[in-house]
């Protein structure tokens, strides 16, 4: 419970900073962009768009880049210093504190990418509808014509992505994988920040980000594997097992070794830690 109260704490201190609202207006303005042509495409055919298909966003690489760019400023000045943070230190301990932490970087995550779903869903109205088992006209039209080129889209369909999922599922999948992506590179920020200096983890959170656009560069299947942000994509994710791309399992089980060793290292060296971050000339003033 002292965890939670603190993740609130720092909450309310956050939502009026510049870091915690720019993802937010960046990502609106990147879903917006990314939906304009296909809010066209709906109007066109009188036909609603399946909101589940907020999926392919991440099958554009402006998007993902934009969004992501996002997650790296939200959390880039994690783990929190100020005066504050040691009153609360002292009172519910460093494990809580550490806790607080992880549960606001979860927290925050849940937030930007909800809103993001939310913001597909309005920039569409009122060409917009759920359907948990059927892709609906637009999509299956971008899969099978050259809709994409006509109305020109930000993205395209494969015929085997629509074949491999539901829209629940490929929105399931997608959702899931954002969602983990974003807290494991804000624990990487908090963790490297707080074992060793504050700028070892804002260094190695961007080189993630900047691996995507590297991979985007190359494109050859085995920099996929080197490439969390490419596991978004539907496109990417091998269900079947059948193709040279990154395939479930190990997505799964890389993603979960690396969750597990970013805790251990938390409670194994950061709680020896916290003190020499906080206590300097920056936080006493």
């Amino acid at each position: 419970m002292s965890a939670l109260r603190i993740t609130r704490i720092n909450l309310y201190k956050h939502l009026t900073t510049v870091n915690f609202w720019t993802p937010f207006i960046l990502a609106a303005a990147a879903v917006f962009e990314f939906t304009s042509s296909l809010k066209e495409m709906a109007a066109f055919y009188s036909v609603p768009v399946n909101g589940f298909s907020a999926l392919f966003i991440m099958t554009s690489p402006n998007s993902v880049f934009i969004i992501f760019m996002g997650v790296f400023i939200m959390f880039c000045d994690l783990p929190f210093k100020d005066n504050q943070q040691m009153f609360l230190i002292s009172r519910s301990g460093k494990r809580a504190w550490i806790f607080s932490h992880i549960f606001y970087v979860i927290f925050v995550s849940l937030i930007y990418f909800l809103f993001i779903f939310l913001c597909f869903c309005a920039a569409l109205f009122p060409h917009i509808a759920l359907d948990a088992e059927s892709w609906g006209t637009i999509i299956r039209t971008i899969a099978a014509t050259n809709a994409a080129q006509t109305f020109v889209l930000r993205f395209n369909v494969q015929q085997n992505v629509l074949s491999d999922f539901t829209p629940l599922d490929g929105f399931t999948y997608t959702f899931i994988t954002v969602l983990g992506l974003s807290i494991l590179i804000g624990l990487v920020v908090m963790t490297l920040n707080l074992i060793l200096k504050r700028n070892i983890g804002v260094i190695v959170s961007g080189a993630v980000v900047f691996m995507y656009l590297v991979a985007n560069v190359i494109q050859t299947d085995i920099i996929y594997y080197f490439s969390p942000l490419h596991w978004c994509s539907i496109k990417i994710a091998d269900k079947n097992g059948t193709t040279t791309y990154p395939d479930m399992p190990w997505i799964i089980i890389v993603m979960s070794v690396w969750f597990i060793i970013e805790l251990a290292a938390l409670f194994i060296y950061g709680s020896k830690k916290i003190r020499f971050a906080l206590d300097t000339r920056e936080d006493i003033r």
